[in-house]
């Protein structure tokens, strides 16, 4: 798997599987999200990730393990996930509610068709994934909040 760094975060979070992985580092190219582009900072945002990459690669050959602290969590990040058909399940249909990022969605939801062309009997047991993309991941769980918000005043 290659995403960014954000993403990674959230889903080594599960603990029945086994992962591999590398130094976070700049060699794998960064991921822009649209709402950059969409607020026309995109510019300021590619300064921004170049720099990172220049103060990295400006500490990696003395300090490996250090300069990670310097990479943007935007920054792709190669891992190796290793579980069980039982794990798969859980992950798959926990991250691809319309509420998960959509970088971890994106992932789960490719994970799944994995399973799915490889092992579509199998993948019926996979019952609450979730293949649609939502533009405003969170917007519907915070509508409901704010009503029940207001409900309780």
């Amino acid at each position: 798997i290659i995403g960014n760094f954000g993403m990674f975060r959230d889903l080594h979070r599960h603990r029945v599987l086994t992962m591999q992985r590398q130094l976070l580092t700049t060699d794998h190219g960064y991921n822009t999200p649209k709402e950059i582009v969409e607020l026309g900072i995109q510019s300021e945002y590619d300064s921004c990730m170049k720099n990172t990459k220049r103060v990295f690669e400006l500490m990696r050959t003395k300090m490996p393990e250090q300069s990670q602290y310097v990479v943007n969590f935007a920054y792709n990040y190669p891992f190796f996930m290793k579980m069980n058909l039982r794990e798969a399940v859980h992950l798959i249909e926990l991250r691809t509610i319309p509420q998960g990022h959509i970088d971890y969605r994106q992932v789960a939801q490719k994970m799944f068709l994995e399973i799915h062309k490889k092992q579509p009997t199998l993948s019926k047991i996979i019952k609450f994934v979730d293949l649609k993309s939502y533009e405003l991941e969170r917007f519907e769980a915070e509508k409901r909040i704010e009503e029940k918000r207001k409900h309780s005043k």
